[in-house]
């Protein structure tokens, strides 16, 4: 809050970010679903990491970051669902 004169004007803390697609995606999933996507996404990651290192290629890592990322994104969601009232 910050006071102007005799009113205070009342700014929001943090801006509430837009939901990505992905974001949105993940919400419609089942947790099940979702584990099972995790485990695959896993693999996937340690696959491209272990193609990076053998052909140095960049590709590799790009897609090791995004699969991590989206794995990240799994994870805070089945975490919310766990804390919140959409329990497992």
């Amino acid at each position: 809050m910050e006071l102007v004169g005799q009113r205070m004007i009342k700014r929001k803390k943090t801006a509430e970010k837009e939901k990505t697609a992905l974001q949105k995606r993940i919400e419609s999933i089942t947790t099940p679903e979702l584990i099972r996507w995790a485990d695959n996404a896993m693999f996937g990651i340690g696959r491209n990491l272990t193609d990076w290192d053998r052909s140095s290629e960049f590709i590799y890592l790009e897609e090791a970051r995004v699969a991590a990322e989206a794995l990240l994104d799994v994870i805070r969601e089945v975490e919310d669902r766990h804390k919140g009232s959409r329990n497992l």
